[in-house]
């Protein structure tokens, strides 16, 4: 990834976990003419040939062949905003080489599937290439390593690493994997193993409040959250717990697809009370904001991943919605000072950026990636980074698969395109946010194109392209304002009613559920 300077050898940095990881291959030479070839696939953005004992050597009919997993990207995003564009595209550009035969957190250094990475990492396919087959491989290679409901960290090769956010983040993948290709036959081979991890973490939970309560210990014994939060990871804290309840929730309905009602209803029951146990031991009143956690009694003071965790799993009562959004903006700095640690890392802003789109908060979330992410690109960044300032760390990673969180959430809030079932998908456009956006999102067997634009203060468009076999939801937010939808010339709601049974009213979004085909939707105001 980069060249050691300043020394008489500067090779490549053999690894900062174990020397064996070496970048480097070596050639005892002979004076014949002769083929050589690397041991295995290297990863970098440099490569340095150098030359011992004085005798030339001429190198000749130099290659090099890229290996990738076989997938075509399917996914764009266009708007006006060339950054915002790029952005996108470094993203998908980190994680095609974090695709081989596993989703790899780097292609430099131990090149392991660490599920935190995964994680993020399957979104970013989800958006881009629309392939499934590489997370069922990952998911079946995580449960093969669960012991007794203990989760790995990493699979194929584990280690000793007791990472519970990552073996909650693995049921939550689970869940979208079978939300999207309704592949029963996985979810019945590793139900089970499902099941032993919901027992293993009641072990954590404390008999007073039910919130998990982990001892303290370092991050390889708790939880990660990310590098950025160390006060998160024990303790009654509001991240993990955050994390619990949206892992119960997502048990619950995958309980409910293998016909196991009790579980189902338990789960779903758990987390309900769970909620309201985390809103009454952590919500601060006074400060609108949430506590990081609560150790050995004794609260810790807000930080960003205390407010982005609730609001991202929806844990947050609505009424206080915009308060903690807003303290989490106030957390974070709308910019990273030169010389200054940021307050999340490139891992954590998958959450933070969640939780600004569950809020509908685009506008500032476009501001954040802008100042962010632009700084990386100003830097020199061609794919993102293992942190903010990893450029000031030799053994850091250039490219890593969990800081690729801006294309998912520019697609799925900006753009506004969601897939949400085998052939199955969800516009809500994001018209405060860009104005206009154009793109494409990757279905089973073809993608969804759309266009919209916000042409006057009073006249929006949509253009949707549905290919065959699919069907759709288009999400009209503001509807209080809309005074006429006319979709392909016909009129279908009028001064607040609706004049078709496609079309649902839930709170103050218009639901309408559109088939297969080209659609033009006119929005008056």
């Amino acid at each position: 990834e980069r060249l050691l300077t300043d020394t008489l050898r500067p090779l490549p940095y053999p690894g900062s976990l174990h020397p064996q990881w070496n970048q480097t291959d070596s050639w005892v030479l002979d004076g014949t003419s002769r083929s050589i070839s690397t041991i295995d696939a290297r990863a970098g953005r440099y490569i340095l040939v150098g030359t011992w004992n004085g005798s030339p050597v001429e190198l000749r009919d130099i290659h090099v062949y890229e290996e990738r997993y076989p997938v075509v990207q399917h996914g764009e995003l266009r708007s006006p905003n060339p950054l915002l564009n790029e952005i996108w595209q470094v993203g998908v550009d980190t994680l095609y080489p974090n695709m081989s035969d596993a989703y790899t957190d780097t292609p430099w250094r131990e090149r392991g599937q660490w599920w935190g990475d995964a994680y993020v990492g399957e979104h970013i396919n989800r958006v881009a290439f629309g392939d499934t087959a590489l997370l069922r491989r990952g998911l079946l290679l995580m449960a093969e390593k669960f012991e007794e409901g203990r989760p790995p960290a990493r699979a194929p090769n584990d280690g000793a690493e007791l990472l519970l956010d990552y073996g909650m983040l693995w049921v939550q993948s689970l869940h979208d994997h079978y939300q999207i290709t309704e592949d029963k036959e996985l979810l019945k081979e590793i139900y089970p193993v499902l099941l032993e991890f919901m027992t293993y973490l009641e072990h954590y939970e404390s008999a007073s409040t039910g919130l998990l309560d982990i001892p303290f210990g370092h991050w390889w014994e708790t939880a990660l959250i990310d590098w950025r939060a160390p006060h998160s990871r024990y303790g009654q804290s509001t991240a993990v717990n955050a994390l619990y309840y949206g892992t119960l929730m997502d048990a619950s309905q995958l309980a409910e697809a293998m016909q196991d009602t009790d579980d189902a209803l338990a789960w779903r029951q758990k987390a309900c009370s769970l909620r309201d146990q985390l809103n009454a031991h952590l919500y601060l009143p006074a400060q609108h904001r949430y506590a990081t956690t609560i150790f050995e009694g004794e609260t810790v003071t807000p930080s960003v991943h205390a407010q982005a965790w609730p609001l991202a799993y929806g844990l947050v009562p609505e009424e206080n919605v915009p308060d903690v959004s807003s303290a989490l903006l106030e957390l974070l700095p709308g910019e990273i000072e030169s010389g200054s640690t940021a307050e999340v890392g490139t891992y954590g802003m998958f959450w933070v950026l969640e939780a600004l789109g569950q809020s509908g908060r685009i506008p500032e979330a476009l501001e954040l990636i802008e100042a962010y992410y632009g700084r990386l690109l100003d830097l020199g960044a061609t794919t993102w980074w293992e942190g903010f300032n990893a450029h000031l760390s030799y053994t850091a990673s250039l490219c890593h698969s969990w800081g690729t969180a801006p294309t998912w959430f520019l697609t799925s809030y900006a753009l506004g395109a969601q897939r949400t079932g085998p052939d199955r998908w969800r516009l809500k456009p994001a018209m405060d946010g860009l104005g206009q956006a154009s793109g494409a999102l990757p279905l089973r067997d073809n993608q969804l194109e759309v266009h919209w634009e916000r042409r006057t203060c009073a006249e929006s468009y949509i253009g949707v392209v549905a290919p065959a076999g699919t069907s759709g939801e288009i999400v009209i937010p503001n509807v209080k304002k809309v005074i006429t939808l006319t979709l392909d010339d016909q009129r279908i709601w009028q001064e607040g009613k609706p004049l078709t049974e496609d079309i649902e009213r839930r709170r103050d979004p218009v639901h309408l559920t559109v088939p297969e085909g080209v659609l033009v939707l006119d929005v008056r105001q």
